[in-house]
């Protein structure tokens, strides 16, 4: 049998850890609230970057289009037409590469930041009242500084609302 002073060492030791995992969810929670900060910054510069690539190779394409044209009824040359037809088709392919490649990125990172943010709505099942408006509050804040975007806002207030309902349901605390 084990001494109640051994017995107060694992008390001790097990309330440490669980000070422990306190202070990691609370820097998990707080780095998950800047990088969502700054996922907004990022994601829109990537988007506008899309669009100019997108607008780049719709020009080069009616550019393309137009110099065929003008080969075939001889306002150009046919040597001057095949160069130029060359450079904008390696600056559509190249345009091409590097636009599914951000699209491409820019589907996993979503998809990472909603994983980030289901994590943390999880905590709201479990937050009392008064805990889970002030979160709501602070994303409410968030998207007002237009530092998270409509889509995020509208996707967490979804959740958050379908949470509080799941919760007055099952007996729980309102978290008006």
């Amino acid at each position: 049998m084990m001494s109640v002073s051994a017995l107060a060492d694992r008390i001790r030791e097990f309330s440490e850890r669980l000070n422990a995992l306190d202070s990691m969810w609370s820097d998990y929670h707080a780095s998950v609230m800047r990088a969502l900060e700054l996922w907004h910054d990022l994601r829109r510069e990537v988007q506008s970057r899309i669009a100019e690539l997108q607008g780049l190779i719709d020009y080069c394409q009616d550019r393309l289009r137009d110099v065929q044209v003008k080969a075939k009824i001889g306002l150009i040359g046919e040597e001057e037409a095949s160069r130029i037809c060359e450079e904008l088709r390696r600056t559509l392919d190249e345009s091409a590469a590097t636009l599914e490649s951000l699209r491409s990125e820019l589907s996993r990172l979503e998809g990472r930041v909603e994983e980030h943010m289901r994590r943390l709505m999880a905590e709201f099942l479990i937050s009392d009242a008064e805990e889970f408006a002030r979160r709501a509050a602070r994303i409410e804040e968030l998207y007002r500084e237009g530092r998270i975007g409509e889509g995020l806002y509208r996707k967490v207030m979804s959740l958050m609302s379908l949470l509080r309902s799941e919760r007055s349901a099952a007996g729980g605390e309102s978290a008006s």
